[in-house]
């Protein structure tokens, strides 16, 4: 209860085009500190005029430090710096410059939770985070945004193994570089 370690591993071939992370957690106090590093790894065929569909590979390598501080049983704040690391290279043209970013992105975020858990969800209660990120450019080559994300869930439980739940999202983000959100499916797939 006090320690929470976390693996978890996709592996495909060898470590660079795998996916794995490594989390610790140390609970004992009232505050709670999370440390985690991770590597993910990505495949992408793209049209290049001229010489058809080519392979990409995008990696990401990273790391966070969090903190969460409980403000009552329902309500807390979390925190966390992140950094990332991030290629794309061309497997079928390894003659090709690999392009490489690396960005720094701190976050807080409020949250409410006073959901009640089934087996593998929740079913009854309320969730909401309101978060905040952004980065600063770091490099010639670095992005710069700042974002304001919020996230609100109700769930109803209409009989026993059937739920409802109400969700809505939303979010706005500027700067040079701002983020995209995506509706319909998650951030980062390949058929967005």
């Amino acid at each position: 209860g006090n320690h929470r370690i976390y693996v978890a591993t996709s592996l495909v071939l060898d470590l660079k085009n795998s996916d794995y992370a490594f989390a610790y957690y140390y609970l004992p106090k009232r505050i709670d500190y999370g440390v985690m590093a991770y590597h993910s790894a990505r495949f992408l065929l793209i049209d290049n005029p001229g010489f058809g569909s080519q392979l990409y590979r995008y990696r990401t390598i990273g790391g966070d430090l969090s903190i969460s501080y409980p403000i009552s049983k329902f309500n807390r704040i979390d925190g966390a710096l992140s950094y990332n690391h991030l290629t794309k290279e061309n497997l079928d043209n390894p003659a090709e410059p690999e392009q490489k970013l690396d960005f720094l992105l701190p976050a807080i975020s409020y949250v409410h939770d006073n959901t009640l858990w089934g087996y593998t969800a929740p079913v009854k209660g309320t969730r909401y985070n309101l978060t905040l990120l952004g980065t600063p450019k770091i490099g010639s080559n670095g992005v710069s945004f700042f974002s304001a994300i919020g996230d609100y869930r109700t769930y109803f439980q209409l009989a026993e193994d059937y739920n409802f739940v109400i969700r809505l999202n939303g979010g706005i983000s500027v700067g040079k570089n701002p983020q995209r959100f995506y509706i319909g499916g998650t951030e980062s797939w390949i058929n967005y």
